[in-house]
């Protein structure tokens, strides 16, 4: 069931704003935060439980940003490496060559490393590294601030995504994979705010 009328959803955090408008069958997404600016438009659904967006461009995807699937495991503050520790969510085993990338107040990449074959990854300290950014193929993006965990070892919980395919416009037999972006709502005949990884979006 889909509302006639415009509807606006926000979320704000320290690093920025996000923004949902709903109209109709059709959703606009805007991000304007430290790190991302970009906008995006599709279709969703909503069940009993759940809005679900339908996104074709997996380069433009809600982040998860400070640290909502981020747990601290030790503190650390004599070695020279910060450990981090990547995990599937749902599953807890370990992410593979999972690519992490420290950026700096510009969102310049000043260092990249890999995760084991244990899911652990090694990270040199850097008083200029504000930002880490990690990216696992069929998984959402984890940004983590790095004013929020300085000092500590982390374990961080990626999220698997759900795809959906659609065949071309033409009709052939070629399919896209998109990805389907779930939230949790309140009430399905009217919602005032969504929930997916402790990230809220609150009806403005």
């Amino acid at each position: 069931m889909a509302s006639c009328a415009k509807s606006i959803y926000i979320q704000t955090d320290s690093l920025g704003t996000s923004k949902f408008i709903l109209y109709k069958n059709n959703y606009k997404y805007i991000e304007n935060t430290s790190f991302t600016h970009f906008v995006m438009s599709g279709k969703y659904e909503i069940s009993d439980s759940s809005i679900v967006f339908e996104c074709r461009e997996k380069g433009k995807l809600p982040y998860n940003y400070l640290g909502h699937s981020v747990e601290i495991k030790h503190t650390n503050q004599n070695s020279e490496f910060t450990t981090l520790q990547i995990i599937d969510k749902q599953s807890n085993e370990p992410l593979i060559l999972t690519s992490i990338s420290a950026r700096n107040k510009s969102n310049q990449i000043i260092d990249i490393v890999e995760s084991n074959f244990d899911g652990f990854a090694l990270l040199r300290k850097n008083h200029e590294i504000t930002l880490i950014e990690i990216e696992y193929v069929g998984y959402a993006k984890q940004l983590v601030d790095c004013h929020h965990f300085n000092g500590h070892d982390l374990l961080i919980r990626l999220e698997p995504l759900r795809s959906n395919s659609r065949m071309s416009s033409a009709g052939c037999l070629t399919y896209f994979p998109d990805v389907l972006l779930e939230y949790k709502i309140d009430a399905p005949s009217n919602i005032q705010s969504f929930e997916r990884n402790g990230t809220v979006f609150r009806k403005e």
